[in-house]
């Protein structure tokens, strides 16, 4: 018997876990519209991508403040116009704001963003200090 309430409690726990994964992951959970997002890190820069299909890039900010990206926009609802009905809608839309510490010192003048095929890249440079370099060893 105790076996059994063993099972049923991590039974239990695993149900929680998925539950609350569906809150906290991108683009999960009802009303929660969190763009999946990609970053990279070579030696010069950290590249952020951004899923954005169907925002425009007029609906997009992008700022860079105390060490952190920040990305806010809206993804607007799809317009009905007089005469149509809305049978169906599955897309969401409402706003989003993604904050990305960084971690290491950039060149915050020299950040750039570039938003092609609805995917928002938003790359910044790595300051001299914090870009790797190899040390020669003295004999």
């Amino acid at each position: 018997m105790r076996l059994v309430r063993m099972n049923h409690l991590a039974n239990l726990d695993n149900d929680v876990d998925r539950f609350m994964q569906s809150f906290l992951q991108p683009g999960s959970g009802a009303g929660v519209l969190a763009p999946a997002v990609d970053i990279v890190e070579t030696g010069n820069d950290i590249r952020v991508s951004v899923e954005l299909p169907g925002v425009s890039k007029d609906d997009v900010n992008v700022g860079f403040h105390d060490g952190s990206l920040i990305i806010k926009g809206e993804k607007k609802d799809l317009s009905v116009t007089e005469g149509e009905n809305l049978r169906r809608s599955e897309r969401r839309h409402g706003t989003f704001q993604r904050k990305f510490e960084i971690g290491m010192p950039v060149n915050s003048q020299e950040i750039k963003a570039r938003f092609k095929d609805g995917v928002l890249t938003v790359t910044l440079p790595k300051t001299e200090e914090a870009k790797p370099r190899e040390i020669s060893i003295e004999h």
